[in-house]
């Protein structure tokens, strides 16, 4: 293999740990920031409007 080969696939394997690493952590961030609220925040209230705009038949 040429250096460049084994370079390329280094900064390939770095960059998916990176991604899965900071996934994880964003995770566990989050469900932390969560379980510290006393009340847990609901979904936001979401109003869906039907219309016949978008309707094909």
């Amino acid at each position: 293999m040429s250096r460049s080969w084994v370079i390329w696939i280094r900064w390939g394997c770095t960059l998916l740990f990176r991604s899965v690493r900071n996934f994880l952590v964003n995770l566990c961030s989050a469900l932390t920031a969560y379980s510290s609220f006393d009340n847990k925040p609901g979904a936001l209230p979401v109003h869906v409007e039907r219309t016949a705009q978008l309707e094909l038949f």
